[in-house]
């Protein structure tokens, strides 16, 4: 089943670097809807499971309309307001992972990106919008978690 609210602070001390990543990249690619779509273990410490998956509420769909949704992706705007994770994890170890991210190499992003030809409802000129607002928003991510430390930190 999904992960329920009363286990959230159990599961990110359980699971706190990969509770950190995976909150760092919601808050990269604008996924504002986590909680629905996160499976976690805590009862069988020999196997872990920790998976999120999901971002229909991400990149494209951030706003009705796609192009506006880019636009987003690529300012400071924090887009993503209320996480399960928020409030339960370090700043520091969220702070780590931002500069992570703000250090990969662009090649990766656009390698995510770029399908090169359109792809169900998204052009190649959505894909190449999408890559440089992502390119753009991971140089912005320090910035971002800097300007909402307060957001990013209290509980949902």
């Amino acid at each position: 089943p999904n992960l329920i609210q009363s286990r959230v602070e159990k599961v990110v001390r359980h699971y706190q670097e990969e509770a950190a990543a995976l909150t760092v990249f919601d808050v990269l690619v604008g996924n504002r809807d986590r909680m629905q779509n996160l499976k976690a273990s805590v009862v069988t410490p020999h196997i872990k499971i920790f998976s999120g998956f999901d971002h229909a509420d991400s990149l494209f769909n951030i706003e009705e309309d796609p192009w506006k949704s880019i636009e987003r992706l690529g300012s400071d705007d924090l887009i993503v307001k209320f996480h399960p994770f928020y409030g339960y994890i370090p700043f520091k170890l969220l702070y780590r992972w931002a500069e992570r991210i703000a250090s990969m190499e662009e090649v990766y992003i656009r390698e995510c990106c770029l399908f090169g030809k359109t792809f169900r409802a998204v052009t190649a000129e959505m894909q190449e919008a999408l890559a440089e607002a992502i390119v753009v928003r991971k140089k912005l991510l320090q910035a971002i978690f800097d300007s909402n430390e307060a957001c990013i930190m209290r509980s949902s």
